[in-house]
């Protein structure tokens, strides 16, 4: 809807993340803005 936040979970071990914007038809007669938040989650320790 353009309006709700989205989240998205990068597998472990990724290097990159690539983040594009989808159009129905012409991307040129588009306006506007976006943001993001990135944030890199403490490391998990599993202690056996």
């Amino acid at each position: 809807d353009g309006v709700t936040a989205q989240n998205f979970v990068v597998p472990t071990g990724a290097t990159r993340l690539f983040i594009g914007i989808m159009d129905g038809q012409q991307w040129s007669d588009n306006s506007g803005s976006g943001s993001m938040t990135i944030t890199n989650p403490p490391t998990i320790v599993s202690v056996q």
